[in-house]
């Protein structure tokens, strides 16, 4: 016996980390669309949190009768605008927490 004593195989995931990078953490972002085609344009069915999620409301609408060839899951990315906005937040929050620190040494 070794000093890991893990219940099983190597290389498995733990239930509590085995969701990180399926869209699990972090539910207020919208990164799997289902769409819609009416015979002219896709149309936005709903949108949810990990592809997962997408792909069992296209098997339940395809269950319930729509054709699964008018039918299709679309990733989205995080626009550029929203990455620059996060970036410019972050970089003040930063800012002002250095300035309060500096302040409290000086200060203090």
């Amino acid at each position: 016996m070794g000093m890991g004593g893990g219940g099983g195989p190597p290389g498995i995931p733990g239930p509590n980390l085995a969701e990180i990078g399926q869209g699990r953490f972090g539910r207020f972002r919208r990164v799997a669309i289902l769409e819609q085609h009416d015979g002219t344009a896709w149309t936005v069915v709903g949108r949810y949190g990990s592809l997962r999620d997408a792909n069992v409301a296209l098997d339940d609408a395809v269950g319930a009768g729509a054709d699964p060839g008018s039918m299709r899951v679309v990733e989205t990315h995080a626009s550029a605008a929203t990455s620059r906005a996060l970036v410019v937040v972050g970089s003040l929050a930063l800012g002002v927490a250095i300035a309060i620190i500096m302040l409290y040494v000086l200060l203090g």
